[in-house]
């Protein structure tokens, strides 16, 4: 790891212990800064990614500006008195991420840019990439304190009919860390031709004819209907309903990342959730329980007899929220559960071969401990020297029915949240 001219080993040690790194990433740079624009005083660049950090907050979790490797496009690194680092990302954003570098620091930040450019593509990069995307990567960005729904309650039948609301879906699922005037220019571009699709996404079976174009009606009502969870907005409640969004995401992107979730045995036993359904439903839950806390204000200070009822309205009414609010965390707890569950089928699937193989030795070793058996040997002796199980006990199963009551329990939720 290298650093610039002004960084004490205080602040080495604290960017090292404090900034959340994931499996297969490492600090490659950390430099200062003494802009304002971001409002950061230190710029750190890893082997998958560059971000600028607020040192000073505690704990050190709150990113200014971040852009992870694959997402780089262009940079510059202007050279004045005082240069500025400008990076251009695949999303049509350019974004300052340091103001105020030293001179010292040019080089460093230059060579370690084009060294991050350059290794995107490594198999290494990659998977610290993914897992980067894997940890709620939208918590720790610029862009990233909004969700993106749609309250399919709103959109007309015949709009439902014209377009696939859940492909339009699946692509809001892909845009928890971009802005919402990107989000809706990019609906406004790909809904006319009939249909979204997202760079470096599969798209869903069926999903490759050539799509029919769609009426502006349709596109503006579908646009009307796109509703933005701002995270920051909710948070300005007071309420629960912030941390029940943060541990939605947080879970949805854990099991996105779990690879049974892309194991064919959830398909084949019906044990797969729809992600986006779930989402939607606790997201648009959340919105509106702060939306009515907002709206509803303080509580009347009850100098009369007006004002009394009026308070005790508005108690029964903050009661009434809170219990939702309960509902929804429920429901959070039965996806943290499935989410266990996904995490102990992946060990097992990841065991059967290793399983497999042990139980084909085994039973060679059974054969020929009997091969080698001498006639005036005891039978019982020998008997107790031979593997038995051959077969090693499969776990699947097992894993598969405790996915199940999960399962089971999460659907039946489903008629106790906000459609």
């Amino acid at each position: 790891m290298r650093v610039g001219r002004d960084v004490h080993d205080r602040l080495k040690r604290r960017v090292q212990s404090g900034l959340k790194l994931v499996p297969g990433e490492q600090i490659e740079l950390i430099v200062r800064l003494n802009g304002r624009k971001p409002e950061a005083d230190c710029l750190v660049i890893t082997n998958a990614r560059v971000v600028t950090l607020e040192s000073v907050v505690e704990p050190l979790n709150w990113v200014r500006r971040q852009a992870l490797g694959d997402e780089i496009r262009t940079w510059r690194l202007s050279r004045k008195f005082r240069s500025r680092l400008t990076v251009t990302t695949g999303y049509g954003r350019t974004d300052i991420f340091g103001s105020s570098l030293s001179l010292y620091d040019d080089d460093l930040v230059d060579e370690q840019m084009t060294a991050l450019v350059s290794n995107r593509n490594s198999a290494g990069v990659l998977t610290a990439v993914k897992a980067l995307r894997a940890e709620a990567h939208w918590m720790s960005s610029v862009y990233g304190r909004a969700v993106y729904v749609l309250d399919r309650g709103q959109v007309p039948s015949a709009t439902a009919e014209a377009i696939d609301l859940d492909m339009v879906e699946r692509q809001l699922s892909q845009f928890d860390y971009w802005p919402s005037s990107e989000v809706r220019r990019h609906l406004a571009v790909c809904l006319p031709v009939g249909g979204c699709w997202f760079a470096n996404t599969e798209a869903a079976a069926g999903e490759m004819t050539t799509p029919a174009p769609v009426e502006k009606v349709h596109v503006t009502s579908v646009s009307d209907a796109l509703v933005t969870v701002d995270s920051a907005k909710i948070k300005k409640t007071g309420g629960r309903e912030a941390d029940v969004l943060q541990q939605l995401m947080s879970v949805v992107a854990h099991i996105r990342a779990t690879p049974s979730w892309k194991s064919p045995h959830l398909d084949e036993h019906e044990l797969r959730i729809d992600l986006d359904e779930e989402v939607r439903q606790i997201a648009l839950g959340c919105h509106r329980v702060a939306e009515l806390r907002m709206a509803i204000g303080g509580k009347p200070d009850g100098r009369s007899e007006t004002g009394r009822r009026a308070a005790t309205v508005h108690d029964t009414s903050m009661i009434s929220l809170d219990v939702v609010v309960r509902r929804l965390e429920d429901r959070i707890d039965s996806l943290a559960s499935y989410r266990d569950r996904l995490r102990t089928l992946s060990r097992e699937l990841a065991d059967l071969d290793s399983a497999a193989r042990v139980a084909d030795v085994a039973e060679k070793v059974a054969h020929l401990a009997a091969s080698t058996r001498s006639g005036d040997e005891p039978g019982d002796s020998i008997a107790e020297m031979l593997p038995y199980p051959r077969e090693s006990a499969d776990g699947v199963p097992d894993a598969l029915d405790a996915l199940r009551s999960d399962v089971e329990r999460i659907r039946h939720q489903e008629g106790q949240l906000v459609s």
